[in-house]
């Protein structure tokens, strides 16, 4: 269950502020999380103990430092006692990892421009590489820092920023773009009237079916659905058939299919279109 109170995401290596034409990633995060996630992130048990995830190899929960010694940075795994279900951990560990994939891929195709701030000299370069967000993603994404490395020199550390006008445009545009694709509760109302609705009148719809109708209805109301919204949202579960049938069950199917349908409109906006 989610708490009132926010509490906002803070990785450990974060400045406390940075120059004003730049986000710290931070910030970034906690602006998508609360824009995509609006009633969990920031509100879930153990919020306050985030980032931490699961690490097999020593099968416990760790947060992460970035330090260095010597010449060399190294990520260091710190453990965490956390006073929470597997369920409730594992319900911060998926939010935050389904944020910052959003986060890391747009900086893979290079909408959002990233910048390291040294530490020592407050100099700021731009990062360039693709492969950094691969190579790197547990210290940005669990310390807000990363590792400056060139041959024959001592690493540097250096916080990770964003340019504030391309993130706030990025966020913006995407805001628009998710007001026109369906919600998981939307979906998962679907998924519960279909199973329902099958369970009720003994029939069994297969996935070609169920993607159609769905994805139909909620095209008619203005709202589109992703093939990973329907395999993830509508269609887990179910328990149907990939394929086909035969004659008699595709018959008793489509005996039902206008009385489903009519369900499954109410679920994505009352009267249809005419």
């Amino acid at each position: 269950m989610a708490n009132e109170a926010f509490v906002p995401l803070r990785l450990p290596g974060s400045p406390i502020e940075t120059h004003a034409q730049y986000i710290r990633l931070e910030d970034a995060l906690n602006a998508l999380g609360q824009q995509d996630y609006a009633t969990e992130w920031g509100r879930l048990p153990g919020w306050s103990q985030m980032p931490f995830r699961w690490r097999p190899k020593s099968r416990a929960y760790v947060r992460h430092e970035l330090r260095l010694f010597g010449q060399r940075a190294r990520l260091q795994r710190v453990p965490v006692t956390l006073e929470l279900t597997k369920v409730e951990k594992r319900a911060c560990v998926q939010i935050y990892k389904g944020v910052r994939k959003i986060i890391r891929e747009a900086l893979e195709q290079s909408k959002l421009h990233p910048h390291a701030v040294h530490h020592a000299t407050g100099d700021v370069t731009r990062i360039k590489a693709p492969c950094v967000w691969r190579k790197q993603t547990g210290p940005i994404f669990f310390t807000g820092r990363t590792v400056l490395r060139e041959p024959d020199q001592a690493d540097r550390i250096a916080d990770v920023v964003l340019e504030r006008k391309s993130f706030e445009r990025w966020l913006g545009d995407r805001a628009k773009t998710q007001r026109k694709m369906a919600t998981g509760a939307m979906l998962k109302k679907a998924h519960a009237v279909i199973a329902e609705h099958s369970r009720q009148h003994k029939y069994e719809i297969i996935r070609p079916e169920a993607k159609k109708l769905v994805m139909d209805i909620a095209r008619e109301h203005g709202k589109k659905v992703s093939n990973t919204q329907f395999k993830e949202y509508v269609w887990k579960g179910l328990g149907g058939k990939a394929g086909r049938r035969t004659k008699a069950q595709q018959m008793r199917y489509k005996q039902y299919e206008m009385d489903l349908k009519e369900y499954l409109t109410v679920v994505f906006g009352a009267v249809p279109k005419t």
